[in-house]
């Protein structure tokens, strides 16, 4: 029987509940509504799994739900709505342990998403009261002859606890072969997930398994257990493998057990992944304990694991949108085409020389393709104009940074990129925009763009005048070293990029003096 997963909604606005309504449907098995802070209180008798709430009651304030929810029913999610003028109210009711806010206004996909995190939150939460549950009740019951099992229960609830931590999906699934590698005595341990662009499930982390099966797509005509685990989305325990007749030459003679990863958060089941496990020390099978802590130890994994999976395909969403608006700019103005590409390279090569790490880098990659997305606003008479902009025009050009940063600031993986957007027209000495900052009170990405932005803006034609000469060009690098730009990052530029073979500009040239014929 499907557990009943019930959704509140208090707000006073018929729209927003609506809205809300219509996205929760496919995740929950009933949808309560409250206007008012007094019929949000009666509600919560009904013990919903989540309450979206606004901060703002005709009656009340939304923290008298939360704290009602913590005090009765601590399984349950809240999710506070929260207008834009009200981000006090909603950072109270974060720190006062609401799950997550959702600004208004918002969409349907965008609230549907927010949905099935608190869900999966929901289910999380459950597992581990259950858990700890089973915990007490076998040491109540056992005492002294369940001491090994007590010992299972309690790293499980780590490994609840430390999975609900994991940033990315390796982190997760190499946690779960750990645990596994820890509870289950086996000496051959696969765990395989299906690869989003085609779809065929691969070996992601394993233990027994020669190196070359790993990262090679798994043949399911060739693997029946697996196979049956996919298309049924069910638990494969086979006490024999060979006298089932479903060994394909390995393991022969030994118990085999295959759970499947299951992606719920859409309200429907599809398997994204399969742990197996064989070959245990002296070819014993599986007990009903033991499958079933596996299965739980999965099940767990399965909400973690589906949750990054998702988070990661509506970042990438994210990412892949604003940076079309990004190349959509550049379209706009055939003499920026390339731009933020080039200037994205030249950040990249003095980033790495510097010695910045993995994310950091990745960090400076995603800036350098959106550094002049704030742009996309800006009228394209002011964008190409030829002569010099007025006052009010070049006031207008100034605010890109900030409007860039402004149009990443909800994707969390470009927290960081959205800081150096902002800064990558301030100055060494202060006198930069949006906001004034000067020396190492920009941060050193920021100081890297700013010098890779004017360079390539002096390397290439633009609207408004012809591309400078290369000998212009060093002339007018080095007159803003220690004024526009930092004289060390502006060193460093210079010896790795502006003389770089594979940088377009300055290599080729005697740049130091001018040409005679001019």
């Amino acid at each position: 029987m499907e557990p009943t997963r019930r959704l509140l909604i208090v707000e006073p606005s018929n729209a927003v509940r609506r809205i809300i309504a219509l996205a929760g449907k496919p995740l929950a098995t009933e949808v309560l509504e409250a206007t008012t802070l007094r019929q949000g209180l009666e509600a919560l008798a009904h013990s919903p799994a989540v309450v979206v709430s606004e901060v703002r009651l005709p009656d009340g304030d939304g923290s008298a739900l939360l704290e009602e929810l913590q005090s009765h029913y601590p399984e349950s999610v809240f999710v506070a709505l929260s207008a834009e003028d009200d981000v006090t109210g909603a950072v109270r009711l974060v720190r006062s342990g609401a799950f997550s806010v959702q600004p208004k206004p918002f969409g349907l996909d965008e609230v549907g998403s927010m949905l099935a995190r608190a869900f999966g939150q929901h289910e999380v939460l459950s597992r581990s009261r259950e858990a700890k549950a089973l915990e007490l009740r076998y040491h109540q019951e056992l005492e002294q002859q369940v001491g090994e099992q007590t010992s299972l229960i309690s790293s499980l609830l780590d490994f609840s606890n430390r999975l609900n931590a994991a940033g990315t999906m390796e982190e997760a699934v190499q946690l779960l072969l750990e645990t596994l590698k820890v509870m289950v005595n086996c000496r051959r341990l696969s765990i395989l997930l299906e690869a989003p662009e085609s779809g065929q499930l691969t070996v992601a982390e394993a233990l027994g398994i020669p190196p070359e099966i790993q990262r090679q797509p798994i043949d399911l005509d060739d693997s029946p257990i697996v196979k049956r685990v996919m298309e049924g989305a069910e638990v494969v325990y086979v006490e024999d493998v060979e006298l089932a007749g479903m060994t394909s030459g390995r393991g022969k003679g030994k118990a085999f057990l295959s759970i499947p990863l299951l992606d719920s958060t859409a309200g429907k089941r599809k398997v994204f992944g399969v742990v197996n496990l064989t070959d245990r020390e002296g070819n014993g099978e599986f007990s009903s304990t033991e499958r079933r802590l596996v299965q739980s130890i999965a099940d767990t994994a399965s909400i973690a694991c589906a949750n990054l999976r998702n988070r990661g395909s509506l970042e990438k969403s994210y990412f892949d949108t604003v940076g079309a608006l990004a190349l959509a700019l550049e379209a706009k103005d055939h003499y920026t085409h390339g731009h933020s590409q080039r200037v994205t390279s030249m950040c990249m090569v003095v980033a790495d020389v510097m010695g910045f790490g993995n994310e950091q880098l990745d960090q400076i990659m995603f800036a350098g393709m959106l550094h002049d997305v704030g742009k996309i606003g800006i009228s394209e008479s002011i964008l190409l104009k030829r002569g010099r902009l007025s006052n009010e025009e070049f006031l207008a050009i100034r605010e890109h940074p900030a409007v860039g940063q402004r149009m990443v600031s909800h994707i969390s993986f470009l927290s960081s990129a959205g800081s150096i957007i902002r800064h990558h027209h301030e100055r060494w000495d202060g006198k930069g925009y949006p906001d004034g900052l000067r020396r190492e009170e920009i941060e050193l990405p920021a100081r890297i763009m700013a010098i890779a932005d004017s360079y390539d803006a002096m390397t290439t034609d633009r609207s408004y005048r012809r591309k400078l000469q290369p000998y212009q060009v060093m002339d007018e690098l080095m007159k803003g070293r220690g004024t526009q730009f930092d004289p060390d990052c502006l060193d460093l530029f210079v010896r790795h990029v502006a003389e770089s073979p594979s940088i377009p500009g300055l290599h080729q040239w005697a740049f130091t003096t001018p040409p005679t014929n001019l």
